[in-house]
């Protein structure tokens, strides 16, 4: 079965949030069986916050920065058609400075 439709969403934030601690003293081969045994589905975000692409620069930004979150998919039909990065935001708004947006 295909998926088409956007369902979730990792991030180094929820990455973390499963790495075990540095406290728990673990060698390398135990880290790396532990996280071969974690499903991408037990740790993506299921709510996912998109942008379609007549989204603005700034409502994209704001949008951001209201969900403290670091990249936005951007959505076509629920299908994902591209992602939109606090770097692109912020060479957006540098290009736009410079007057070459």
């Amino acid at each position: 079965m295909a998926h088409d439709a956007l369902v979730g969403i990792i991030s180094d934030r929820d990455l973390r949030t499963v790495l075990p601690s540095p406290a728990m003293r673990l060698s390398v081969w135990e880290i790396n069986y532990y996280l071969d045994t974690v499903s991408v589905g037990e740790v993506m975000r299921r709510i996912v916050f998109a942008v379609t692409p007549d989204a603005t620069v700034t409502s994209a930004a704001r949008r951001m920065l209201n969900c403290k979150i670091g990249a936005l998919p951007v959505i076509v039909d629920a299908r994902v058609i591209g992602i939109l990065t606090r770097s692109d935001i912020l060479k957006a708004f540098c290009a736009n400075e410079r007057g070459t947006l």
